[in-house]
């Protein structure tokens, strides 16, 4: 019959991908690496291909809650915060495209881990040579994109301090792991540094909006709390319903955690050549303190003592830090000084637990 098409017309693939994030582009290359295998990737979002909204680094902050972004938001968190965007991205490339490009090399312990649980073929002595077949080149980031607070969050100051300058490769350029107990195999508290401060969940609770800064956002790496997720409907564009049920595990471990974070990063703050940079702390949550359990960050045994707050150091930046011990996605972040520009980001409701 005119114009009908016959089943026999429509292209045929030896595999269906559906969705074309990270994992799904990795299988898709890996599978076309034999040349008379057809894939197929379904793939919500766009290409980012010459679009430089998605291409540069450090614009990922506005694609939080734009159109690139699923937006993921939660159910309730009786011990947590219930307004944090958990972003995905609805692009070509999913979060590899999304988040600044940021990735970790897992550890062996991890990979060990998920073998223990059943993951057979999974441990570090078959995936981490996959590494050496990245697709990707590494270099350092430019001189002229390292800003100064950054650098100074790793490595001894180079240069006067002063207001806190425009230069950054995504405004989030430095990282910090530890270990909190000396004799752990592996770090077990992880921070990101940002050059931008996160304020919306401190501004909710009444406290003033901050235009500049920095802020440490320490993490919970391997959480002991276990959530859940369910289809809110049979409508494909519906969200689904996320509850990660944050700070219940039963032995208190990811609070405690994540008080810890917060306790070592007072100390960090307080520890030149950062706190040369720092002026006072904002929004301060008083019942958090350094434990006689954590550990100095020099990596020498702590003497026991008294659970205690740790000082910030005052000089050009504002340190602000959520006021309350029952939110998610903890920042400690900072007001600075700018006499170069003013800041156009506004940092969403958004976190990486």
């Amino acid at each position: 019959m005119a114009g009908e098409r016959s089943v026999t017309d429509e292209p045929e693939y030896d595999y269906v991908i559906v969705g074309g994030g990270t994992a799904g582009c990795v299988l898709a290359a890996r599978l076309t690496q034999d040349p008379d295998c057809r894939v197929c990737v379904i793939e919500g979002g766009p290409s980012d291909v010459g679009d430089e909204r998605i291409l540069r680094l450090r614009n990922w902050i506005n694609l939080l809650g734009s159109e690139f972004d699923y937006g993921y938001t939660t159910v309730e968190q009786p011990r947590g915060n219930s307004h944090i965007l958990h972003s995905r991205a609805r692009v070509l490339g999913g979060c590899s495209s999304h988040n600044t490009a940021i990735s970790f090399l897992p550890l062996p312990e991890d990979l060990d881990d998920w073998v223990d649980r059943g993951c057979t073929g999974w441990g570090p002595d078959v995936l981490l040579p996959y590494r050496h077949r990245l697709q990707n080149r590494i270099v350092p980031v430019a001189d002229k994109d390292r800003n100064p607070i950054a650098r100074d969050f790793v490595t001894p100051p180079l240069r006067p301090h002063g207001p806190l300058a425009p230069n950054s490769a995504m405004d989030s350029d430095a990282g910090l792991f530890l270990r909190r107990a000396p004799s752990g195999p592996r770090p077990d508290l992880m921070f990101h540094f940002y050059q931008v401060p996160f304020t919306v969940s401190t501004e909710r609770l009444g406290h003033p909006a901050i235009e500049h800064g920095v802020c440490m956002t320490p993490n919970v790496p391997r959480a002991r709390s276990v959530g859940r997720t369910w289809l809110a409907g049979a409508e494909p564009t519906r969200q689904p319903c996320l509850d990660f049920r944050y700070f219940t595990d039963a032995e208190g471990y990811d609070e405690k955690t994540i008080v810890d974070g917060l306790g070592i990063a007072r100390e960090v703050a307080a520890t030149a050549p950062l706190r040369d940079w720092l002026k006072r702390e904002v929004a301060r949550n008083r019942t958090s303190a350094r434990t006689p359990t954590s550990p100095r960050t020099d990596g020498r045994p702590r003497t026991p003592s008294t659970t205690r707050p740790v000082p910030v150091g005052w000089a050009r930046t504002t340190i602000r830090w959520p006021s309350s011990t029952h939110s998610c996605g903890y920042a400690a972040s900072a007001e600075c000084e700018s006499s170069t520009r003013p800041c156009s980001r506004r940092c969403p409701p958004s976190t990486r637990c």
